[in-house]
């Protein structure tokens, strides 16, 4: 992630970023042959890869609350992905070969967030963000709570 900010430490601040991200899943397979109503059960490995692309723009604001300097922020900015938009899963059941996709999910999402964070002294600061990210088929919501300690 690469970016940008223009404003001062005590003012409103205006951040613009750009990032890359690249996962690559592995999913081990496994086979049991314990079960005597089913037969042997068994599930292929399967490897999935992803890549996206994320511009997003920051506007943070400061303010002073119980003797702590906070910075208060909201998110906007868009995902592109470029590689897989679906899983399928290979198995075997009651001699059986079965494969199941999952739906595609879009390629492109919204980013939506908030985050809070004080500097609680010189060397230690916490924070919470809440994030949201929106897509065809694709709904992800994550909450962060963090503190940093510098030593």
């Amino acid at each position: 992630m690469t970016g940008w900010a223009r404003g001062e430490r005590d003012s409103v601040r205006y951040e613009t970023s750009f990032g890359l991200n690249y996962l690559a899943l592995h999913s081990f397979g496994f086979k049991d042959s314990t079960s005597d109503a089913f037969g042997e059960i068994s599930v292929k490995a399967q490897n999935q890869e992803s890549m996206s692309a994320t511009l997003s723009t920051r506007v943070s604001v400061p303010f002073q609350a119980k003797g702590i300097d906070w910075r208060g922020s909201m998110l906007a900015g868009l995902t592109h992905a470029f590689a897989d938009t679906m899983t399928t899963l290979d198995a075997n059941i009651l001699e059986r070969a079965y494969s199941i996709e999952s739906g595609a999910i879009g390629r492109n999402r919204l980013n939506l967030g908030l985050a809070l964070s004080g500097d609680l002294s010189q060397r230690a600061r916490i924070g919470f963000d809440l994030n949201r990210q929106i897509g065809s088929h694709w709904l992800a919501t994550t909450a962060n709570v963090w503190a940093h300690l510098a030593f």
